[in-house]
């Protein structure tokens, strides 16, 4: 008989999932990963992942909690560059609204 042996980085984070399945709290708010496959949130207290995001190998950017400063950061110079963009789109339209109206004025004068 075969055993399978595990590294003990994934037999802790298994471990600290099912305690965290166990005894965590059900959070109001879900996580985005729990959001998005529709999972129960559960969280213990003073951790700050929850336990579908300790399962999760990938996954090591658990917002149960909200975001972080970096990541209000991020949102905060996205809506800059966004901002900025629609007012040079913006400007550009005017432009084009005037070089349109000036065009239609000579159209009216050659009339």
């Amino acid at each position: 008989m075969s055993v399978i042996r595990t590294s003990k980085s994934v037999a802790s984070r298994q471990n600290i999932y099912f305690r965290t399945k166990e005894k965590g709290v059900i959070m109001s708010f879900k996580c985005n990963r729990c959001f998005e496959k529709n999972l129960e949130c559960r969280v213990l207290p003073n951790a700050i992942r929850c336990d579908e995001c300790i399962r999760s190998i990938s996954n090591s950017d658990c917002n149960v909690y909200g975001y972080t400063v970096g990541n209000w950061a991020r949102v905060a110079r996205e809506e800059a560059r966004l901002e900025a963009e629609e007012e040079a789109a913006a400007k550009l339209e005017q432009e084009a609204f005037a070089r349109r109206m000036r065009i239609r004025r000579q159209q009216k004068v050659l009339r």
